[in-house]
């Protein structure tokens, strides 16, 4: 094909020319009522608040990072499960003062990690609420591209898990209680053994011992009555 009938074969825009059939379509075809339009974005509010119901209910919160600006987002559950006022606006540096101070550097760690890899972003750390009570969250996040401007983002979610944390750990004292008495019966068994060896050993050698005794004795008192009596004057 030629460059002019290349040409011939677009519409005015360069866009590709489908003949009369597409354009009588295009011009009989009516733009969006608002009424559709008003339908759309209902339906759309409908599926937002049916999710953050279901994420409520799980006891799961969501939250968004921008991590060039470090803007944060919290929805309310996420609000609640942090034990912060939904009028406090979010930000990464309440997020990091609520951080257990002995967690801080490990979730900084793990976020900067997955944000240079654009890897997935799990993490359990402990908070402090401001009321002062402590709590173990697990959060997880993925990177994403979002918008126009395609700014990078953390899209995640966060959980309270201090009661299966509290039972993790306890069961792992229970464990470690377990081991230690084990290795206490171990131990006691094994002088108990040695006892009860001890005791045989003596029995077998009290035998022999008891018969030198007596042949020694035996031996002595035959020597005394076999000496030569003293000269009589």
């Amino acid at each position: 094909m030629n460059e002019s009938s290349a040409k011939d074969s677009r519409g005015p825009h360069g866009w590709p020319f489908l003949g009369d059939d597409w354009a009588r379509q295009d011009e009989s075809s009516d733009p969006p009522s608002a009424a559709s339009f008003q339908e759309t974005l209902e339906r759309a509010a409908d599926r937002e608040e049916l999710l953050l119901q279901a994420l409520r209910i799980a006891g799961v919160g969501g939250w968004e990072l921008d991590i060039a600006t470090g803007t944060l987002s919290w929805s309310e559950e996420t609000y609640r499960i942090f034990g912060v006022s939904p009028d406090i606006p979010a930000s990464s540096d309440l997020f990091y003062e609520l951080v257990h101070p002995d967690d801080r550097k490990a979730v900084l760690s793990n976020q900067d990690e997955a944000s240079g890899a654009g890897a997935f972003f799990d993490a359990e750390y402990r908070i402090v609420r401001p009321d002062g009570a402590l709590r173990y969250l697990r959060s997880r996040a993925q990177v994403v591209t979002r918008g126009r401007t395609k700014k990078v983002r953390f899209l995640g979610v966060v959980q309270d898990v201090t009661e299966r944390k509290l039972f993790e750990l306890e069961l792992e004292k229970e464990r470690s209680t377990a081991q230690k008495l084990q290795a206490d019966l171990i131990h006691i068994s094994r002088v108990s053994a040695m006892g009860a060896m001890a005791s045989a050993l003596a029995h077998e050698l009290n035998q022999p011992l008891t018969a030198i005794t007596s042949y020694s004795t035996g031996v002595q008192k035959l020597a005394g009555a076999e000496q030569p009596a003293g000269d009589t004057l």
